[in-house]
Order: structure tokens, then C-alpha cells, then sequence
């Protein structure tokens, strides 16, 4: 009875494989599911076939047919069915970034799993959490998880999932800015799927080799990424799948907004637009809306922004797509700002505000379920390989049993002392066996606790100091839209702008605190390009001129040459207002600032020199460690802002030094690579 159903269920995927090449497959199934109304292995079956098929389209339908899958398939006790179904409703939840829910159903699985020593759907686990791991940005985690379920599948007919784990590795390293081992995982898992003729992976894979042949880097490659998007077109055309051709417009659509290129940004993004025919939108559909927002903004087309944004406030509300509505949200407080309506731009900052809370209080709750879920995997994992060395060493007991009975006819005293002896070594060997285990169970908990506590106390620091904004823009709205008062006192007036000036101060110090903190956590990499070293330091002069005449400081910049450099301006821009502002800091009243170029080698050299009180020799080397003083005025600071410098001027591969007198003045230098094309200016 049972190979009868083994042999149902492989005739049923074999004729539901012709149906989908005939593109006929969802009413064949719906009708199916509809008259077969018999709660079994066959219902279970076209519920996850149908669900799969709409998981895209009608995500609260296809999550409904798993939980009914599950439902049957725990009725029927059927173990096999049962894991089959965990592992379908988890990635239904995946799918709706319900982590947490499609942890608890993956854990099911996997205790499952280690019940009936089924290593393959293990792996198949493995690259479902490794997927969760990668949507959440863990990619070192997630990585770990694609190598582990590789490690399982060592058999030639385990090779499509294999092929889907290269390409969820390929899509890793993308993130992470590794396009050329992204194209390496891409290109084999086409082969593969090429080669089992699995038309529609194929085509989600070609549409990753786009996205990564546009990217800037040392791979970009226009041609290739035209190649590949006439065959995911082609594909997509024959399968009628527009999802996967609106995914990669869109895509395409964010790369060129992020390169400045609008233009090409806002046709990629109205072709993935035009592509959606249904009347309700998807998430596909919502995030091309609000690129297309976001390229009309840098546009500075800032009213067809509003326009086109504000219908899309309540369709977010109504889908309670939270991660929708706080882009859109920020997107409203940007406009605002930029029409001088701080009131509306202070509201939406605040609607904005409060969905990061619930954000960071959801990713808490599934960072502590996804640590748990990793203690737990690994137990299981532990414990499959202690029950395959069991199975090994029984079977090695029972040759060892073999040859004894063989020798009891010979010698049965020999025998007996051989078999004592062998229950000796067994037990002892049991015996330190089980202490390794428990000893390398506590150093595992302690080690899983360790980075747990680290992650989170990284993520809870970058998140705070994010948070920071939102209230002391909101602070500076509000006191510029005071500041316009008519009957506001003088003496107020001064306040007002004291307490501006302050706030100013305080943005200076929050922006070295952020990119201290991304610089600690490492998602700091420099973006070089090539500009005028001149505009630059005019433009830190231009900007600290108010501040240095007000302490009655000479401010000026010595430049006879102008250079090309290359190097992450933003970082450079950084850099020199730090510097700037730490040299007005310390020079007192009548004193003298002036910023020099100097040509080297293959570099140039910056000198910040001023007139100042100087640095005690014993603290020189110091400053570059978090030491701070009080400025001539009393200013403050935090002691970030030049191990910030330092950092980012070794990231732009060059150094920091400094020479100071005390009473003399100090002269702060750095060096910046050359661009080897000096007509770029």
C-alpha cells in the first residue's frame, strides 16, 4: 500500500510538472483541490502545489492552504508529510517577513527530521533559515547556513536544491560587494538548472546575473547586462511570469538612482510600473511607486512627488506594510522640508519615528528567536552525528561479535576475556565521550551567548544613535517655525539663535558618532571617485568662515595649484570639517588658520596649520584615542572626531600626522592618493 502511494505521488508531480509547461497548471489544480475534498496525502499535495503557484499574488490565500496542509498532515500523523508541510508554511511566513513564525515551523521540521535521521530536508531547513539570515543582513550567518546544507548534499539527484543554494550564495556576496565570487555562485547554479531543465529557476537566476553585471565595480559589464535581460524577458515572456521582469526593472531602477543616473533610473522604474496589470498592489508594485518618488525628489520635482506619493499613504495603511509606510513617511517629511513646511514635515518625522520603534521592538523579538533557533539546530545537528557514529560503532561491535563467535569454537576462554575486555573499552569510551560532549555543549552556549550579546548590543547602539535625529530635527523645525513669530521679543531672538547654533553643534557631534559607530561594526567602505581637492577645502573654508569670525579668527585657504584626487569625498568632507573645526576650537581670540595643498609623488598633502594653544607632548598621541579637552570658548566635544579622521584617512589610503608646540599652535597633515586623470575636475 505504501510504494502504491509512493508511486501515486510521483505519477501526480510528474503530471502536475506537464500541466505548469503548459501553462494550465493553477485551474487545473484549483479544480482539484475543489472536488477532492478527502483529507490525505493527495489534499496535502494540491495545497502546497497551489499555494506555491499564488504565493506571489495571494500571500493570505497560499499561507491559508499550508496551515490547512499542516493541520491534515498532523491528523494523519504522518511524519514525512508532516515535515514536507512545516517546511512550506515557514516559507510562506519567510515570505511575508514573519520570521519569527516561519522559525517556530522550520524547528518543527527539524525535530522531525532528527527523529527519522532525514538529512536531506535538513538541508533544505538550513537554506531556508540561511534565506531569513540573508533577508535580515546577516550574511556571515547565512553563509554558514548555505555551507551546511551543502555539506549534506553530496548526491547527484540532490542537485536543483544545490542549485538553489549557489544561488542564494551568489545573491550573498552581491550584497557584501563581491561581484565577481557572486558571478562565480550565479553561473553554476544556471548550469545546473540548465542541465535538469528547470526553466523557471533559470530564470530567477539570469535575472540576478543582470542585477550584478549593472553594478559599479571592477565587473560591470553594460553589454552582459543586456544580454542576460533579453533572455530573462524571453523567458518571462514564454512563462508569462511579469513578476520576475518587474523585480529586475526595478532593481535596475534602484542601482541607477543610487549612481545619480536619473534618468535611466526613472525608465527602468515606469517599465516595471507598466508591467503590473492586477487592480490590488503588490510589494513589487509599492517599491517601484516609491523609487520612482525618490528619483522625482532628487529630481527636485518635489510637487509631482507629492503628488504621486500621498495616494499611496493609505494603500500602505491598509496592507499594514510598516517597512512601506515609514519609507513613504520619510519620503512626505523630506518634501515637506524642502516646501518650508516644518509643522507637516515634524508630524510625518514623528509617524516615521514611531515605526522604527515597532521595528526594532519585531527585530528584537526575532533576534532572540533566530539565537534560540541557532542553539537549537545545532543540538540537533550534534545530535544526528553522535546517532550516525552510534550506528557506526554498533556496526563495528557486531563484526567484532562475528569474529569472536568464530573464535568462542576455538578457544571459549579466549572469547570470554576478549568480550569483557571489549565491554571495558566500550564503557570507558562512552564514558569520555560524554564528557567531551558536555564540555563542548558549554563552551558552544557560552560562545552562542557571547556573540549574541555582541550583535545586540552593536545593532541597539546604531539604532539609538539613528534615533537621535528624528527628535532634534524635529527640535529645529519647531524653532524655526517659532522664529517666525511677529511678535517675538529681540532678546528671544538671540535665544532662538543660540539655541540653533547649539543644535547645529550637536548634528556635527551625532554625524562623527554615526559613522564612529558604523566604522566599529564594519559597514564602512569608502566610495573613491575623482574631484577637485580645491573645490573641496573651499567649500569646509566657505562654510566655517561664520563660525571663525566670530571668535575674530583669520580663516583662509593657500592654494596655488589645483589637483584631481581620488578618494570617498564624503569622507575627505568629514575629515577637513573635523579639523577645521577642531583648529577654531582651540585658537584663541586674533588668531590665524590657513589650509594648504602640497604636491608629493603620487599624493598630495593637507595642512590644517594654526596659531593656537597647542598640545602638550605627552597627549599627542593621545588625541587619536578618545582624549578631549574644552576649546578656548569653552566648546565641547566627544574625543570621536579624529580617531574618525585617522580611520577614514587610512581607508582612503593615507596617513595622519600631527605637529604641535605648546602656545605655539599645532598643524594637522594628511595625504590623499592622485588621480591619475587630472583633467577631472
Amino acid at each position: 500500500m505504501l510504494r502504491l502511494k509512493i508511486l501515486i505521488c510521483g505519477a501526480l508531480s510528474l503530471y502536475l510538472c506537464n500541466i505548469f509547461a503548459q501553462h494550465k497548471v493553477l485551474d487545473s489544480l484549483k479544480k482539484s483541490l475543489e472536488t477532492h475534498t478527502q483529507r490525505d496525502t493527495s489534499r496535502i499535495h494540491y495545497l502546497i502545489s497551489v499555494g506555491k503557484y499564488i504565493m506571489r499574488t495571494e500571500k493570505e490565500k497560499s499561507l491559508q492552504y499550508a496551515t490547512e496542509a499542516v493541520q491534515i498532515a498532523e491528523d494523519l500523523k504522518n511524519v514525512p508529510m508532516q515535515i514536507k508541510s512545516y517546511i512550506h508554511l515557514a516559507k510562506m511566513y519567510s515570505m511575508q517577513d514573519k520570521y519569527t513564525n516561519a522559525i517556530e515551523y522550520y524547528q518543527k521540521a527539524a525535530l522531525l527530521c532528527e527523529k527519522v535521521l532525514d538529512t536531506i530536508n535538513l538541508a533544505e531547513i538550513y537554506f531556508g533559515i540561511a534565506t531569513i539570515y540573508r533577508f535580515q543582513e546577516k550574511y556571515r550567518k547565512a553563509e554558514q547556513y548555505n555551507l551546511r546544507a551543502l555539506s549534506i548534499l553530496n548526491h547527484p539527484k540532490y542537485d536543483l536544491l544545490k542549485a538553489k543554494i549557489y544561488n542564494n550564495m551568489g545573491i550573498l556576496y552581491d550584497r557584501q560587494k563581491n561581484h565577481k565570487k557572486a558571478i562565480e555562485f550565479h553561473e553554476k547554479s544556471v548550469a545546473i538548472k540548465e542541465r535538469l531543465k528547470d526553466t523557471l529557476g533559470m530564470l530567477t537566476t539570469l535575472a540576478n546575473l543582470v542585477i550584478t553585471y549593472s553594478q559599479n565595480g571592477k565587473v560591470k559589464n553594460e553589454t552582459k547586462a543586456q544580454d542576460y535581460l533579453q533572455k530573462v524577458e524571453q523567458i518571462a515572456k514564454r512563462l508569462k511570469d511579469d513578476y520576475t521582469i518587474r523585480y529586475v526593472n526595478l532593481y535596475l531602477g534602484k542601482i541607477y538612482l543610487e549612481e545619480k543616473k536619473l534618468d535611466r533610473a526613472m525608465q527602468y522604474c515606469k517599465k516595471a510600473i507598466e508591467l503590473y496589470k492586477n487592480d490590488k498592489p503588490d510589494d513589487i508594485h509599492l517599491d517601484a511607486l516609491i523609487t520612482k518618488c525618490s528619483i522625482l525628489i532628487e529630481n527636485n520635482d518635489i510637487y509631482s512627488a507629492q503628488r504621486e506619493l500621498l495616494p499611496i499613504v493609505p494603500v500602505v495603511s491598509e496592507l499594514k506594510n510598516i517597512q512601506r509606510e515609514k519609507e513613504v513617511y520619510q519620503l512626505l517629511a523630506k518634501i515637506y522640508q524642502k516646501q518650508d513646511k516644518y509643522k507637516e514635515s515634524c508630524l510625518y518625522y514623528q509617524k516615521e519615528s514611531a515605526i522604527k520603534d515597532t521595528l526594532f521592538t519585531r527585530y528584537k523579538k526575532q533576534e532572540e528567536q533566530l539565537a534560540e533557533n541557532d542553539y537549537e539546530l545545532m543540538h540537533i545537528e550534534q545530535m544526528n552525528q553522535n546517532l550516525k557514529s552510534l550506528n557506526q560503532l554498533q556496526q563495528e561491535r557486531l563484526r567484532k561479535q562475528g569474529i569472536t563467535i568464530a573464535f568462542v569454537v576455538l578457544a571459549l576462554t579466549l572469547a570470554s576475556a576478549l568480550a569483557i575486555l571489549l565491554v571495558y573499552v566500550n564503557s570507558a569510551r562512552n564514558h569520555y565521550l560524554k564528557k567531551l560532549e558536555e564540555r563542548n555543549q558549554i563552551i558552544s552556549n557560552i560562545n552562542a551567548e557571547l556573540q549574541k550579546n555582541n550583535q545586540i548590543k552593536s545593532k541597539l547602539f546604531s539604532i539609538i544613535s539613528h534615533d537621535l535625529r528624528s527628535p532634534l530635527a524635529t527640535t529645529k523645525g519647531l524653532l524655526m517655525l517659532l522664529k517666525e513669530e511677529p511678535n517675538l521679543s529681540d532678546q528671544f531672538k538671540i535665544y532662538i539663535n543660540q539655541i540653533t547654533k547649539n543644535l547645529d553643534n550637536t548634528f556635527i557631534l551625532l554625524d562623527n558618532l554615526l559613522k564612529w559607530s558604523a566604522a566599529q561594526m564594519q559597514n564602512v567602505k569608502p566610495k573613491p571617485s575623482h574631484f577637485s581637492i580645491q573645490n573641496l577645502i573651499h567649500e569646509i573654508v566657505e562654510l566655517y568662515t561664520p563660525t571663525a569670525q566670530e571668535k575674530k579668527i583669520e580663516l583662509t585657504a593657500d592654494i596655488t595649484n589645483d589637483y584631481t584626487v581620488y578618494a570617498d569625498r564624503d569622507m575627505l568632507h568629514l575629515v577637513l570639517r573635523n579639523l577645521v573645526n577642531n583648529a577654531i576650537k582651540f585658537t584663541p581670540e586674533n588668531g590665524k588658520i590657513q589650509v594648504s595643498v602640497t604636491k608629493q609623488d603620487k599624493s598630495v598633502l593637507i595642512s590644517i596649520k594654526d596659531t593656537g594653544i597647542g598640545i602638550p607632548e605627552k597627549h599627542i598621541q593621545k588625541i587619536f584615542e578618545g582624549l578631549t579637552t574644552r576649546g578656548t570658548a569653552s566648546e565641547k566635544g566627544t574625543g570621536l572626531g579624529l580617531q574618525l579622521c585617522k580611520e577614514f584617512i587610512q581607508l582612503n589610503q593615507g596617513e595622519l600626522t600631527v605637529q604641535s608646540i605648546e602656545n605655539v599652535g599645532s598643524t594637522f597633515s594628511f595625504t590623499v592618493p592622485l588621480s591619475e586623470k587630472q583633467d577631472l575636475v
